[in-house]
């Protein structure tokens, strides 16, 4: 597959070091459209965990979480942006940031209700709301009272450390409200064998499981869950298949009508099997990445080596032709485009420390 980067580069000055950067027009494009987005809350993510919850209330901790994800990714809306080779959005907005119920929801309420002030008038890291957004988010709020993570948290911490809190020694309100980050998963992995093999594994290791030995029959929640998972990740990219064909169809220009076809064939076959080739490679990272950050709001949910993970893929479309230079340095640009789309808001307290919209996606470069 062709990217047809040649037809247009533009040349941008680079402000940090006084040399022209040369990026292809689809990026530049793109870039721009990003820039100019304001971010936005939306309350489409909290009101389906919300619901889904609700539904699977008295499945064990590992299934439910698992249930609900699949929900979240049979439910959210999907969009694919002109020009878009590595797909895949938490929200149809540009820049959206989602809200995590389970973890945390007063703080927002407090803040909507101008305590210290609402998220549109901060300083910095502002985020618009829509009334039926806030509509929402704030019909949702009863059911979370006393019943998430931060009230866990506050529920067996000693009472000292709330006072300790209050007097500005310490603050551990952003964990509390935040889950689980600091992490990179086997992306290597993925990209090599494919989510079907996760749950091939763990089929084959529930026939196995001796259910009379408690500490067998407790692994079996955790194994349904990964299959839960694994497969509602597979569907989820089975959307942005049909959709890139949806739009295909009404694509007039006959470059961007063979790149949608493309990328709904690549969606068809990543995350659920092995890459073949570079492109396959970063948009079956990139679903598996997006699905964690859509699963939870932790921070510093990371690519790890992408580099020695994907080398392989890149050296060998190098080599048969597939690839140029070009056409891998646009891929890598669309993917972190990808990754500057996302969004987490946190409260206010806990941004003056984290501003700047950082997510903290780390790459490690070289080894």
């Amino acid at each position: 597959m062709k990217y047809y980067y040649k037809e247009g580069i533009v040349k941008t000055g680079n402000i940090f070091m006084g040399e022209d950067v040369t990026r292809s027009a689809r990026i530049e494009s793109m870039r721009e459209r990003l820039l100019e987005a304001v971010p936005q809350i939306s309350s489409d993510r909290a009101v389906l965990i919300t619901e889904a919850y609700k539904k699977y209330n008295n499945e064990t901790v590992y299934v439910k979480r698992a249930k609900a994800l699949a929900e979240l990714l049979e439910k959210l809306p999907v969009a694919i942006l002109d020009g878009e080779l590595i797909v895949g959005s938490v929200s149809d907005k540009l820049r959206c940031a989602h809200i995590f119920p389970e973890f945390g929801l007063d703080w927002l309420i407090e803040e909507l209700d101008g305590n210290p002030m609402r998220p549109e008038n901060r300083p910095g890291d502002k985020y618009e709301i829509s009334l039926k957004d806030e509509e929402a988010l704030r019909s949702i709020a009863g059911y979370w009272y006393n019943n998430n993570h931060e009230y866990r948290c506050k529920a067996v911490l000693p009472e000292e450390t709330h006072l300790i809190r209050e007097m500005g020694v310490t603050d551990s309100y952003w964990l509390m409200i935040g889950g689980e980050g600091h992490l990179t998963v086997n992306l290597r992995r993925v990209v090599r064998e494919g989510l079907k093999q996760y749950i091939e594994r763990a089929k084959s290791r529930i026939t196995e499981l001796d259910l009379a030995d408690p500490a067998q029959a407790e692994q079996k929640p955790f194994l349904e869950s990964v299959i839960i998972s694994c497969e509602a990740v597979i569907r989820y990219a089975a959307r942005y298949a049909v959709l890139a064909r949806k739009l295909a169809a009404k694509e007039v220009r006959a470059v961007r009508k063979e790149e949608l076809l493309y990328i709904a064939d690549i969606c068809e076959r990543v995350p659920a099997k092995p890459a073949r080739n570079f492109h396959e490679a970063l948009q079956s990272v990139w679903f598996v990445n997006l699905c964690i950050q859509i699963e939870n709001n932790g921070h510093s949910i990371s690519m790890g080596r992408l580099d020695q993970n994907l080398i392989s893929y890149y050296e060998n479309d190098i080599k048969s032709g597939e690839l140029t230079p070009e056409d891998g340095l646009e891929l890598m640009e669309c993917l972190y485009l990808k990754l500057f789309q996302l969004h987490k808001i946190t409260s206010w307290g806990n941004t003056k420390s984290f501003s700047g919209y950082q997510l903290f996606q780390n790459i490690t470069i070289g080894g």
